[in-house]
């Protein structure tokens, strides 16, 4: 009996041990940017690793404003965007879908896989339901964690679209 016992925690010992095998995103990159058009927006970048840079802004266009956060996602949420990924990497992404409405609210996708760039542009997201929104949604409820604040401002190549445009100067320069 003592044999048994042995063999059984030396397995179970074992099993506990084993490291989990890492899960890495299926592109290189993901950036992604969230507009509400009118108070502020998000601004992400995940990278292959599983590495989530997240900027919230409270004020559009006050980009200087944000509260930034780093964090690493966990397997499952990996794996969720992971599924996503797949979804509209086999289909046809258009570049714009643009509903021509002031003050809509819009995504901004950058998705780096191996061998191609995705960009893709959303205006008037209320409006729009096809793959690229429900990933926005998706990444949009899975929030950093608040203890992982820094005060390092990271811009991403999305992150223009919440900025202002240059002011216009009076001579016309």
């Amino acid at each position: 009996m003592k044999k048994v016992i042995t063999i059984i925690a030396v397995v179970i010992f074992c099993y506990s041990c084993q490291t989990e095998k890492p899960v890495y995103l299926s592109t290189n990159s993901l950036e992604f940017t969230y507009s509400n058009g009118w108070t502020g927006g998000v601004s992400l970048m995940i990278t292959r690793d599983g590495v989530l840079n997240y900027n919230q802004y409270k004020i559009h266009g006050e980009t200087n404003k944000a509260t930034y956060y780093k964090d690493t996602l966990n397997k499952q949420t990996i794996d969720s965007i992971n599924v996503f990924l797949s979804k509209l990497r086999k289909e046809k992404t258009d570049s714009i879908y643009d509903e021509n409405c002031a003050d809509c609210g819009m995504y901004i996708f950058r998705i780096e896989y191996p061998d191609t760039i995705l960009k893709s542009m959303i205006m008037g997201i209320h409006n729009i339901d096809n793959d690229l929104s429900k990933l926005a949604k998706y990444l949009l409820t899975k929030k950093p964690n608040p203890e992982n604040r820094t005060d390092t401002c990271v811009d991403f190549s999305t992150t223009k679209y919440l900025k202002p445009p240059p002011p216009v100067l009076s001579d016309g320069k």
